[in-house]
C-alpha cells in the first residue's frame, strides 16, 4: 500500500525494467513508490538472453550474472 509520504517517483510495473529504475533511484537515496498488479512472479520469456550493454547497469546494483553461471556467447 503507498501511504501518505512524499515520493520522487511512481513505477507501474515490478518486472525487470521497473525493479531496475527502482534499485536505481533508491541507490541514489530517491524514494519511488513500486506498483505491481500481481503478487504472483511471473515468467516471460524474452529470449533468454542479456546484452552486454546491460551489464554495466546490472553490475552497479550489484547484480553479476558470471558470479551466478552466465556464459558468454
Amino acid at each position: 500500500m503507498i501511504s501518505s509520504r512524499s515520493y520522487d517517483g511512481l513505477i507501474v510495473g515490478g518486472g525487470l525494467a521497473g525493479s531496475t529504475v527502482a534499485i536505481a533511484l533508491a541507490q541514489a537515496g530517491r524514494h519511488a513508490a513500486l506498483i505491481e498488479k500481481s503478487k504472483e512472479a511471473q515468467h516471460k520469456l524474452c529470449g533468454d538472453f542479456l546484452s552486454p550493454e546491460c551489464l554495466p547497469f546490472l553490475r552497479r546494483m550489484g547484480i553479476h550474472p558470471e558470479a551466478m553461471g552466465a556464459e558468454t556467447i
